[in-house]
């Protein structure tokens, strides 16, 4: 197999990365791979104290920023250190610290790769802590989408996944429902996805070349959907691949975990939407987007 990079961004949670890193060397068993953690100004003591422990392993390097600078940002960070000293590696395992490998998705995802040359970025199944499915993959936003989400229409789609009844009505739905259900359906082949969520990308070193890496205007959030559609506009088709099996221990929305997270989710997604759309479906992106801040921000009631 050739050799991988892989890429971890790490910020002030010492389970999440000892967890992380422990999977790759239990997962990944030929060990042909390098290792960047991009730590982003961890303060607490065991982050530090673990990073201390990872400089001994010969095959991982470290980039200790001294502020956090955004996920984005050090996403590319760490890209530049591979390209620079790892010219020899074809292709680039993404991670968020909170994820956990569950089998070797490198030699599934890449497998899809080799048999199809223009397949650019690969995704796993993930899953939940409790080992229910997590959604993986999405459709690009539409205004009714967005209408449904703001108002809740959205879950209708777990309705409709959690009585087995109605599945067979699931062809009259919104395609971005269908799409929803289709992360829960028994999939056993890879499928063409439009993107995928960024907790777990394994990715063509050649696509970053073609777009540039992350978009560092997105400071966390909505940068792996900027960066699926930036691909596939060269030509890159995105591929789920459902027998790769990962659990993320995130996954919750930014809304429903602290005001600050919510703020950063939707200026990301004014910016994403500023930049891919134009006219009336722009300014209603944009619109539904500022009345659902106001409803899920304005009415939370944590810091």
């Amino acid at each position: 197999m050739s050799r991988i990079g892989i890429i971890i961004t790490s910020y002030n949670n010492r389970f999440y990365l000892k967890n992380c890193v422990e999977s790759i060397f239990d997962k990944i068993s030929n060990n042909n791979f390098n290792i960047v953690i991009v730590d982003n100004a961890s303060e607490e003591y065991g982050v530090k104290k673990i990073l201390s422990l990872l400089k001994k392993e010969r095959t991982i390097q470290i980039i200790e920023n001294e502020r956090n600078i955004g996920y984005s940002k050090a996403l590319n960070s760490g890209l530049s250190l591979i390209k620079s000293d790892f010219k020899d590696i074809k292709y680039i395992l993404i991670l968020n610290q909170d994820t956990k490998l569950l089998n070797n998705i490198l030699d599934k995802s890449i497998k899809v790769m080799k048999e199809r040359e223009n397949v650019g970025i690969c995704g796993p199944r993930l899953f939940n802590p409790d080992g229910t499915i997590q959604t993986s993959f999405f459709n690009f936003p539409s205004g009714y989408q967005k209408l449904a989400e703001s108002i809740g229409l959205d879950k209708l789609s777990v309705f409709f996944r959690k009585v087995r009844i109605l599945r067979s009505l699931s062809t009259f739905l919104p395609s971005f429902v269908r799409t929803h259900l289709k992360n829960f359906a028994n999939l056993r082949n890879p499928i063409e996805v439009s993107w995928i969520r960024g907790a777990s990308l394994i990715v063509r070193k050649e696509v970053f070349v073609d777009i540039l890496g992350f978009d560092e205007n997105f400071e966390m959030y909505a940068e792996d959907m900027d960066f699926c559609q930036r691909a596939r506009a060269k030509g890159w088709k995105i591929y789920y691949i459902p027998d790769a099996h990962v659990l993320h221990y995130g996954g919750i929305k930014p809304p429903k975990r602290s005001k600050r997270l919510a703020n950063i989710y939707y200026d990301s997604l004014a910016f994403y939407y500023k930049k891919h759309f134009k006219g009336i479906k722009r300014n209603l992106l944009e619109f539904l987007n500022h009345i659902e801040r106001i409803i899920k921000v304005k009415l939370f009631k944590h810091s």
